[in-house]
């Protein structure tokens, strides 16, 4: 019997939840994951290829998923689940993606979890921070992103640009249609994580009332206590390879995601002219974003 495909695909964004969406996800027995790779980014491999010259940028190019074959083998065990998925927030950050995903898997559902674009810049920078990557504050991070973004740095590393998020919405409801793409917010998932899964397992067609855990809190950003162990856990290394290659993908993300969040530190302090910087420049695009949607996001009510 020939391999399934995914019939849903959350594309992110980054620093919005996903990955503790991924893992709630993986609790529901009628939804399938990949086994071996938590996210394939197969369908903007060469974007993120292109976008790989920044400190730590070469784990993504690590975890891709780059040929069909490849792609195709990743859903090899999937049983007689309803709902079978790829979990993969690059997608979002190059929404070119879209017409890819629509070409190869045809009309699948559509995942969007979006954030206030300010907390998600700063999340983003947290994040870098916390894995060793980023050494500048935050202030200057932000003056240095077009000279990073001409250099090829990746999608983490564009604070503005990355929270400007009506264009890849409008797209992805263009290609699929509204009615294939659920937009969620970050903030009702962190308020009621059990409502948003709810709703996130009725649209995939599977039993919203199986009991999962939503306990759990992934992939928190801060300042890392110890460099050398933020750089043994996120950077490439024989250690990491090995882990990778050996384990399943949910029990070595459960296992990081622990020892990073053990390692990690308070969040640094978002100083008001950043704050104030970001709001100015991406208020437009809120505001847009909200026309788009028909209705006011979540970090504005």
């Amino acid at each position: 019997m020939a391999a399934r495909l995914p019939n849903f695909v959350v594309v992110g964004a980054a620093k919005c939840g996903t990955t503790s969406v991924w893992q709630y996800l993986a609790q529901h027995p009628d939804v399938y994951l990949p086994q071996r790779r938590k996210e394939l980014h197969h369908f903007a491999a060469d974007a993120v290829r292109a976008n790989s010259a920044g400190p730590g940028d070469g784990r993504a190019v690590e975890d891709l998923c780059a040929t069909w074959d490849e792609y195709v083998a990743q859903f090899a065990e999937a049983g007689d689940q309803a709902a079978v998925g790829d979990v993969s927030p690059s997608y979002f950050a190059y929404p070119q993606s879209a017409e890819a995903i629509r070409r190869r898997l045809g009309d699948p559902r559509i995942v969007l979890i979006l954030r206030d674009p300010v907390q998600k810049a700063f999340s983003q920078y947290a994040h870098l921070l916390r894995d060793g990557r980023e050494t500048l504050p935050f202030w200057d991070a932000l003056a240095a992103e077009p000279e990073r973004r001409a250099k090829g740095y990746g999608a983490l590393w564009r604070y503005v640009e990355s929270g400007r998020y009506a264009e890849p919405t409008r797209r992805f409801i263009e290609v699929f249609g509204r009615d294939r793409v659920l937009v969620l917010f970050f903030e009702d998932l962190v308020r009621d994580p059990q409502a948003v899964m709810r709703e996130l397992f009725a649209f995939l067609g599977v039993d919203p009332a199986v009991p999962i855990d939503t306990s759990g809190v992934f992939n928190k950003s801060g300042a890392p206590r110890s460099r050398r162990l933020a750089s043994l856990l996120t950077q490439r290394n024989p250690l990491r390879s090995l882990a990778r290659r050996l384990l399943p993908p949910r029990l070595t993300a459960a296992v990081a995601w622990w020892i990073v969040g053990l390692n990690t530190g308070g969040k640094p302090t978002l100083e008001p002219r950043a704050r104030q910087f970001l709001q100015e420049h991406l208020a437009p695009d809120v505001a847009r974003l909200q026309q788009i949607l028909g209705r006011t996001p979540a970090w504005q009510q």
